[in-house]
């Protein structure tokens, strides 16, 4: 799990891509990757493959902890 230091640094990066003042950050991480910074959301092409990965299976982990089916499931 990341530290804070370290959250705090992709989020800065993050924010600067999105043109966001990183001098005050806020944000929603899934998977160890920000979805949403002050309230924006960030755009998905900002996203690495594996950055995409991380916050689909944070998702799907999600869904199954609360007892919903996964998208694997769901294809079967």
């Amino acid at each position: 799990m990341a530290g804070v230091q370290a959250k705090q640094d992709i989020m800065r990066q993050f924010a600067e891509k999105m043109g966001i003042d990183a001098s005050k950050l806020t944000g929603t991480m899934q998977g160890g990757v920000p979805v949403s910074i002050n309230g924006v959301p960030v755009p998905p092409e900002l996203y690495s493959p594996q950055q995409l990965r991380n916050i689909q299976a944070a998702q799907e982990m999600g869904r199954w902890m609360s007892g919903g089916a996964t998208a694997a499931e769901k294809s079967a």
